[in-house]
């Protein structure tokens, strides 16, 4: 995309409908009411009580609701020693990265005034990142024992005060990310008066909310699995001590791991995917002169995510205020109420963006290529890009329900593979993940193939937009996830009643299918999001080129060697997170068996779950450290030592080859462990319950499942998409470096 005259355009000529002046009062409004949403949920749940009901005259039940107040405690301080350790070394990263960039870019054409701007973006979006993580962390622990407590008065209850909490901690990603992402451009706008050069500037914030993410979802899956197999360790060595028994000293960090991986380190991502998104699409925007000449226009991408929202909030409300009204005490009609929330987001959504299509965008304009080809491209053009990434998501969303959910078939088929041995039920999971694969491959090939056709590379980043624009739907349902878990837990810990436990336990089992479609979602949308950075990147260091236009040939030697090293890449950052998890929970299981011998001689009741929580978060976040340190240096070195050609093929091949692995073994796992809860509800007869070799075929299973749908999965997908985003900011300074060639130019003429 060339660069050219901004023109103002007006209706009379063609222009949006809506006025220039508008666009601060309808981003402010959409945030204030997503503000609202958020708080008017957390103070339902803050509203409610651990305790035993008024008029209950049991003694028993009231010592176990106050054992659960007293474990509630434990919880939250769990928590609080988690992310005091995170924050530190978050900080350190941050501060670091910061002073990295403004060195990086001050010497080249950037310049050390704007290269001072550049690195104050990336502080104040990985700052957002940070202040995120921490407030939807305290969000949910706090409404994990509430939900125990409405449980025990019913299916229904207990529902509502988890969905509410996920609610709260699903909108504050999309809301606080627009918000601070409006905001920074409004204040780069007092500074710079070049709007195209304060677009660039703005990628920066979403590049430090990127940095922050990669850190959750490698740091935090971990951890997760750390203290999961650490918990379960124990108990296979010291056969009086279980997973589940409040004498183990790591079932406390078991239950903060649960909402490390699903709210911090999915709440992180998903902020980093909208961000980033957003940026690659206001950047492309502000290179079409008939769409920077309007402030609507330009911001455009912006009020796609302010339809998104508007939407999200209107179904949510429908949702939880429904299933409150309705009190459902049936599996299947609160199995209904998830799904309904997915289905009319996307109805919603796309009645909105079509409004928003029409009257933010010009009747007609023109996108020019660096080839000088042209493409006219209508308002409606960018609506249908939009579309195709909403109903993607839909699809996307439904392929990882049918091949994970307990009430589906592959699930079923997989328990039955249980009958026959460990190894028939790895191989089935297996052969279901690799299979869910082909489905939203060909979606999101589909989805790039009109948006390109559409509107260019504006098209390609309006439609991850249109993933994304309903973002906190899904992210609600992993919120969700997070404090069914947790309640779980919390549940059989304080020894309450068996009719709370197995309500809060099929609660869980929805939320575990809930988790595996917004994982899915978040693979294809993270794809997505890397591809549009991708032609950013490739428009990027091309522009100005002899060759006039993007050429990347597949068989130079440079593509060629970026495209192998690209695809071994996700394999390489998947094994440093799998040994970086045995580590960890090496380091996790000598705290416990230390504590456990402690408390033998020294005849405790209460082990120290504090301590055991900061050894697991310390060597996880210092385990962490290589895999994103290869995250950040693959593509300076690929880009310094072979040019811009190699880190052209090293990018696709990351990408392709990193979706596959996330999406195989996010719904392998999901399915694994679906499947084990199948055949403990008993589904397969008493005979083949829980303690049956069929249960330990399961259980098997399901230990290999969880760092597929935990760790590296969720990992390897975060870290292409930040060496996508890194790419692309760090075009000027790598499209020049053949040092590779340069050696090897010395070497042949070494005699000379």
């Amino acid at each position: 995309l060339r660069k050219g005259t901004a023109e103002r355009q007006t209706p009379e000529m063609g222009g949006p409908l809506v006025h220039e002046s508008w666009v601060s009062p309808i981003v402010g409004v959409c945030c204030m009411s997503g503000g609202a949403f958020v708080l008017l949920q957390r103070s339902r749940i803050g509203r409610l009580q651990v305790e035993a009901p008024v008029e209950s005259t049991n003694l028993l039940e009231a010592a176990d609701y106050a054992n659960l107040a007293k474990l509630m405690d434990h919880f939250l301080q769990g928590v609080k020693s988690f992310v005091k350790g995170w924050l530190q070394r978050t900080f350190l990263h941050v501060a670091l990265m910061t002073l990295a960039i403004f060195a990086c870019m001050g010497p080249t054409q950037v310049g050390w005034r704007y290269s001072i701007f550049f690195a104050l973006a990336f502080l104040w979006g990985a700052l957002t990142s940070t202040a995120l993580g921490r407030v939807n962390m305290d969000f949910a622990t706090s409404a994990s024992g509430p939900t125990v407590a409405t449980s025990a008065k019913g299916l229904g209850q207990g529902f509502t005060t988890a969905i509410r909490g996920g609610a709260a901690v699903g909108f504050i990603p999309h809301v606080l990310g627009l918000a601070n992402l409006y905001l920074c451009f409004l204040v780069l706008g007092l500074v710079i008066e070049d709007r195209r050069q304060s677009m660039q500037i703005l990628v920066a914030y979403g590049l430090g909310c990127s940095w922050v993410a990669l850190l959750s979802r490698v740091g935090g899956g971990i951890f997760t699995q750390a203290v999961d197999i650490g918990a379960d360790l124990v108990g296979k060595l010291r056969d009086n001590i279980a997973d589940d028994d409040p004498k183990n000293p790591s079932v406390i960090a078991d239950l903060v791991g649960d909402n490390v991986g699903c709210v911090l380190g999915m709440g992180s991502d998903l902020l980093a995917s909208v961000l980033e998104s957003t940026c690659v699409a206001l950047v492309i925007s502000s290179n079409i002169p008939m769409l920077a000449g309007n402030w609507v226009s330009s911001m455009y991408p912006l009020l796609v995510s302010v339809g998104g929202i508007m939407a999200s909030i209107l179904v949510s409300c429908f949702a939880t205020e429904r299933a409150q009204q309705n009190n459902r005490s049936d599996l299947e009609d609160i199995e209904v109420v998830l799904k309904n929330q997915v289905s009319l987001s996307a109805y919603l959504a796309t009645i909105i963006q079509l409004a928003v299509a029409i009257v933010c965008m010009p009747w007609n304009f023109e996108i020019q290529f660096l080839n000088g080809d042209k493409l006219q491209v209508q308002n409606w053009h960018c609506f249908i890009a939009v579309a195709m990434g909403i109903w993607t998501s839909r699809a996307v969303a439904a392929v990882a329900e049918h091949y994970t959910s307990q009430a589906n078939h592959p699930v079923k088929d997989v328990a039955e593979a249980c009958d026959t041995g460990a190894a028939h039920t790895v191989l089935s999971g297996l052969a279901l993940g690799y299979k869910s694969n082909v489905f939203p491959t060909v979606a999101i090939a589909l989805c790039v193939y009109v948006g390109y056709n559409m509107c260019g590379l504006l098209g390609i980043s309006l439609s991850a937009l249109g993933i994304l624009c309903t973002v906190s739907i899904p992210m609600s349902n992993m919120g969700y996830d997070a404090i069914s878990a947790s309640a779980g837990g919390l549940s059989a810990l304080a020894k309450m009643d068996r009719t709370t436990q197995n309500r809060i336990r099929d609660l869980d089992a929805l939320g575990n299918t809930a988790a595996c479609v917004t994982k899915a979602f978040a693979h294809c949308s993270a794809a997505l999001v890397s591809i549009a950075l991708y032609g950013a990147f490739l428009v990027r260091i091309f522009e100005g080129s002899k060759s006039h236009g993007i050429a990347v040939n597949i068989l130079d030697p440079r593509t060629l060697f970026g495209l192998l090293l690209g695809a071994v890449l996700p394999y390489w950052l998947s094994a440093m997170t799998m040994k970086g998890v045995g580590a960890a929970t090496l380091a996790t299981v000598k705290e416990v068996q230390n504590q456990i011998r402690y408390i033998e001689i020294a005849n405790k009741d209460i082990p120290n779950y504090c301590k055991c929580v900061t050894v697991a978060t310390s060597s996880s976040l210092s385990a962490m450290l290589a895999p994103c340190i290869a995250v950040l240096l693959a593509p300076i070195l690929c880009g310094t030592l072979l040019g811009r050609e190699a880190l052209a093929g090293l990018l696709p091949g990351a990408i392709v080859v990193a979706l596959q692995l996330g999406l195989s073994g996010s719904n392998t796992g999901g399915a694994w462990n679906n499947a084990k809860r199948y055949i403990e509800a008993g589904n397969l007869g008493a005979k083949r319950a829980k303690g049956s070799k069929e249960h330990s075929a399961a259980v098997v299973s399901d230990k290999i499942g969880d760092p597929m749908k935990n760790a590296y999965g969720p990992a390897t997908i975060s870290a292409v998409k930040f060496i996508a985003m890194i790419s692309f900011v760090l075009a000027p300074i790598l499209d020049r470096g053949l040092v590779f060639d340069q050696l090897l130019y010395a070497w042949a003429n070494r005699d000379s």
